[in-house]
C-alpha cells in the first residue's frame, strides 16, 4: 500500500471514531489525545517485546505484535495530519539529514 493511501484510510478510520465517539457523547480527540493514545500503545508494544524475546509469557504474541505496530502506525499518520506534516515530503527529506549526519 503505498503512503497516500495509508494517510487516506488512516483518516477514515478517524473519522469513523469521531462519529462513534460524538454518537457516545464523548468529547472529540485532539492531537494531544492521539499522541497519548500512541503512547499507550508503544508501552503496549513494549510488552509485547519483551515477551518476544521471552522476558514475558503472553499468548498470540506474533498477531499481537502486528496489531500493536499498525495501531502505532496508524497514531502517527493520524497525528501528521493533524498537524499538517506532508509525510511525503518530510520523511525523505529527514532521512536525508539523518544519513548525512550518521556518514560525516
Amino acid at each position: 500500500m503505498e503512503l497516500q493511501a495509508m494517510i487516506d484510510r488512516a483518516r477514515e478510520i478517524q473519522n469513523l471514531y469521531r462519529a462513534h465517539n460524538e454518537a457516545a457523547g464523548e468529547k472529540r480527540w485532539e492531537v494531544a489525545q492521539y499522541v497519548q493514545g500512541l503512547v499507550s500503545d508503544v508501552g503496549d508494544l513494549n510488552k509485547l517485546i519483551l515477551a518476544h524475546e521471552g522476558h514475558l509469557t503472553m499468548d498470540g504474541v506474533p498477531k499481537k505484535l502486528e496489531h500493536e505496530v499498525v495501531d502505532c502506525l496508524w497514531a502517527v499518520l493520524v497525528i501528521a495530519q493533524e498537524l499538517n506534516i506532508d509525510l511525503a515530503e518530510a520523511f525523505p527529506r529527514e532521512m536525508d539529514a539523518l544519513r548525512e549526519r550518521i556518514t560525516k
